[in-house]
């Protein structure tokens, strides 16, 4: 889902910002003020929304060790910022 704003890409999804984050950086992480949700926040741009279609299509192919080495880089940055 994109922000008011269509500078970002905002998402919710913790294994889609993990592999975004593979080629992108986070820009900011949000609380979501009606739930316990995080929102990753990317610079919106076209190559980001070929990224995403890659992603839901089942077709995204990456190297499993950097994976799981972004996930936990991910998933720390979010605990930090509880």
């Amino acid at each position: 889902m994109k922000n008011n704003e269509n500078e970002f890409y905002k998402t919710s999804d913790l294994p889609l910002a993990t592999f975004i984050s593979l080629y992108y950086p986070i820009q900011s992480i949000e609380k979501s003020l009606d739930s316990p949700k995080r929102y990753f926040l990317f610079e919106q741009n076209d190559e980001l929304n070929n990224l995403i279609v890659l992603f839901w299509s089942g077709k995204a192919v990456v190297d499993p060790q950097k994976y799981f080495n972004a996930l936990r880089l991910v998933k720390a940055r979010l605990y930090s910022e509880n």
